[in-house]
């Protein structure tokens, strides 16, 4: 009677350890992915805000060459004026 009860209780002891085991690692495997995902939207959205300055920078660019082809454009046309008339 008395093994049978040892049997049993080892039995029980390696079951848990078989069903605890898979789940304690896939745990750790969550919680790794976890942080691991955390730290990419960190990096995503200093991308995001990195990307939104240059394309900033890039739209004042294009206004000041406007700007400097306006300014040739207007130079041009009087001096295609002053060249008509003369």
């Amino acid at each position: 009677m008395e093994w049978t009860v040892v049997t049993v209780l080892i039995s029980i002891v390696g079951f848990v350890i078989a069903i605890s085991t898979p789940l304690i690692k896939n745990t750790r495997a969550m919680t790794e992915l976890t942080v691991s995902i955390s730290v990419l939207n960190e990096q995503i959205k200093k991308m995001e805000e990195r990307n939104d300055e240059e394309h900033k920078d890039f739209q004042a660019q294009l206004d000041e060459h406007d700007d400097q082809i306006q300014d040739h454009e207007t130079r041009l046309t009087v001096i295609e004026k002053i060249n008509a008339n003369t």
